[in-house]
């Protein structure tokens, strides 16, 4: 049996979903550690670890997932790898493992208990928690080559790469050449390129035919306030906000002529980028982590510098006059898609790296 805890919401969330179905569809008995209630996230980690300890002990594995906004499944995992040290731990972003662990021993109802856990508590132990949890886990996998050398110069020894996984495109999906939006699609945030976007898109808009469309959960006030200094364009474009239907927002990608994602930061993987690739859609990217193992620019996608509306502009132009040239790196993009990113070759990753902590723990009884 696999005990896993992980994400409840968002892109971590789909991914730990498909995960857990992969295993399922091996035949391995999965233990889902259910969400509890509680006045803090540290809290009510506390009390599932409670409930699951005799699942936790008798599991030939637990697997643990979560990204930089899952603080529940954070103060779950660090509970977990207190009670085992050979627990597997999935980490998507980087460098925040998490972001303000300490908040979990706050009720998130009081503003003041809040504020002092970010003003006093915050600084002493955010480090310190982060670090207990990378330590003492059995084996951290990570996304990419940079967040494996950053955890290894903070200490972190037991860490290891996998690959994201992905599905390919569905039967019937069109080419990008006969594509329906230019599309942002994924969170709507300050770290994602969205004011450059506007600029370019102010830029082009009465050039091209093909409308820009967000579709993600939106930052507020944040975006609405940006999207306010481009009240004046001809064509605003469409914001369809979250779509929390994940096939609904699969078709969105594969329907698009172009996808766009002029991140300023991002994790070590993108799984917007991911999917956009494995759905053979031409891709507009800049050179942020999650876009350097994948993408070659001019081959399988076209890369523009940072904060650069220009090169933007040029870049949506160009691909908006070209459906031909649309349909080439599209092609491209799905072709190292499916030499690099799959479920199959994830979970078999996932099951090595259980095989290798369980095997470690078993040594160090003996």
């Amino acid at each position: 049996m696999i005990l896993v805890a992980g994400a409840a919401t968002g892109g971590v969330a789909d991914v730990f979903q498909r995960v857990i179905a992969e295993l399922q569809g091996r035949g391995r008995h999965i233990a889902l550690v259910r969400p509890m209630r509680g006045r803090t996230a540290a809290g009510a980690a506390l009390g599932a670890a409670r409930h699951e300890r005799e699942r936790m002990r008798a599991a030939e594995a637990i697997h643990l997932e979560f990204g930089s906004n899952d603080l529940g499944a954070f103060w779950f995992a660090l509970c977990a790898v207190l009670i085992r040290r050979d627990c597997v731990v999935v980490a998507h972003d980087y460098p925040k493992l998490i972001n303000t662990p300490t908040a979990g021993l706050v009720p998130a109802s009081s503003r003041w208990l809040r504020a002092l856990a970010l003003r006093v508590l915050r600084p002493l132990l955010d480090s310190q928690l982060r670090r207990l949890l990378l330590r003492r886990a059995g084996l951290v996998l990570v996304f990419g080559d940079e967040a494996r050398a950053g955890w290894k110069q903070a200490g972190v020894r037991r860490i290891q790469v996998i690959t994201h996984g992905s599905d390919p495109a569905s039967d019937g999906a069109p080419p990008p050449s006969m594509g329906d939006s230019i599309l942002f699609a994924g969170y709507v945030g300050p770290s994602k390129g969205i004011d450059d976007l506007l600029q370019a898109w102010a830029a082009i808009e009465e050039e091209v035919e093909l409308p820009l469309v967000f579709a993600g959960a939106l930052h507020e006030p944040w975006f609405t306030e940006t999207l306010g200094r481009y009240e004046r364009l001809a064509k605003p474009p469409s914001v369809l906000g979250a779509v929390p239907d994940p096939r609904a927002f699969q078709q969105l990608i594969e329907r698009a002529a172009v996808v766009v994602l002029p991140y300023t930061y991002s994790s070590p993987a993108s799984g917007v980028l991911i999917r956009a690739m494995a759905a053979g859609r031409a891709v507009i990217v800049t050179p942020v982590p999650a876009t350097r193992s994948a993408v070659e620019g001019g081959r399988n996608a076209i890369v523009v510098p940072f904060r650069s509306p220009t090169a933007l502009a040029n870049a949506l132009r160009r691909l908006a006059d070209d459906p031909r040239e649309r349909d080439r790196l599209g092609e491209a993009a799905a072709r190292t898609a499916s030499e690099i990113f799959s479920w199959k070759r994830q979970v078999d990753q996932l099951e090595a790296a259980y095989q290798a902590v369980s095997a470690r723990a078993k040594r160090s009884v003996v």
